[in-house]
């Protein structure tokens, strides 16, 4: 039935770590590859009809599938399309955050060079309001088109995105983000190059690139020790970030877990907040070794620490 309602292109049993930054996902029971926001839409009403788990696919990282697969329906979200329109990008929510800041450089729009080197799709940066250098996607988004969860197509406002730290309504509610506008500025073209040159090369430094991970795993934690606190606790006050939060990754290195390996899941020693797959990893690996890490910041520091990754497939 959920093959004839999407024109027979409906896989069955397909791996999902290639699909994932991780390398890490047992297969899912269906999969299929959204060419446009149509096969996007009528994927989502055919799981929704048929009351098939179904689970929105981009570039897969920020994400953990367990070991078993996912018993339902993976949606890939491939539409990549972008537009100019004035000083805004009208963009599908399946292309790559890099790719749309080297789109909006080549039309001269400045304000999303804070995105490149993020290896995530537009979609899940919204989802998650996504950020770095002291910039969020909230800064950007203007309205985003979506499948409500009447199925039909829905436009929200910024407010309407109810954005919070790393979060937005998207994570608490079914529907499905397919494009968004966001607002930019006119700059200068070879000084928007530049910038998103050295935006990288600092990721670079300070990032682990060179093996496969999803990202930073944990939020970074809000605090309200006072410095007196925090200096007891053996945290430093410098540390601590305009809008009061602890870099996470900044915790972990303290507690001596840089290194740390579980299988092949190590806890980064570039990035204390990323854990890497070494080549063989599991999610069960990776999930052993979250625990371990929540565990001695929260004994170490009395801070509990919430995972930023999304767990796909634990559930079903």
């Amino acid at each position: 039935m959920l093959n004839k309602k999407l024109d027979g292109r409906v896989k069955s049993q397909r791996p999902l770590a290639q699909f994932t930054t991780y390398k890490i996902g047992g297969p899912a029971d269906y999969y299929f590859k959204a060419e446009n926001q149509v096969d996007l839409k009528n994927a989502v009403l055919a799981a929704r009809e048929l009351n098939l788990p179904f689970f929105i696919l981009a570039r897969g990282s920020n994400v953990l599938i367990s070991d078993s697969g996912f018993r339902g329906l993976i949606v890939h979200n491939k539409p990549r399309q972008c537009t100019v329109k004035g000083n805004s990008i009208v963009a599908d929510s399946g292309i790559n955050l890099s790719q749309l800041a080297n789109f909006a450089k080549e039309n001269s729009l400045s304000g999303i060079e804070f995105a490149a080197g993020i290896p995530g799709s537009l979609g899940g940066a919204i989802r998650g309001n996504a950020g770095a250098w002291g910039k969020e996607m909230k800064d950007l988004v203007k309205k985003v088109l979506i499948i409500s969860e009447q199925g039909v197509f829905k436009e929200s406002n910024q407010e309407q995105c109810e954005f919070k730290y790393r979060d937005s309504v998207f994570k608490h509610n079914s529907e499905i983000i397919l494009s968004a506008e966001l607002g930019l500025q006119k700059g200068n073209k070879d000084e928007i190059a530049k910038e998103i040159r050295r935006i990288v090369k600092e990721k670079k430094k300070k990032q682990e690139f060179k093996l496969p991970s999803a990202g930073c795993v944990f939020k970074n934690p809000l605090v309200d020790y006072s410095i007196s606190e925090l200096i007891q606790k053996k945290i430093d006050p410098e540390k601590r970030k305009a809008d009061g939060t602890i870099p996470a990754g900044y915790l972990i290195e303290e507690t001596g877990l840089k290194g740390k390996r579980i299988g092949d899941a190590m806890v980064s020693d570039i990035h204390a907040n990323f854990i890497v797959n070494l080549g063989k990893a599991t999610a069960e690996n990776v999930i052993i070794l979250i625990g371990i890490i929540k565990e001695k910041v929260r004994g170490q520091f009395g801070i509990q620490l919430q995972e930023e990754i999304q767990y796909v497939g634990f559930d079903n």
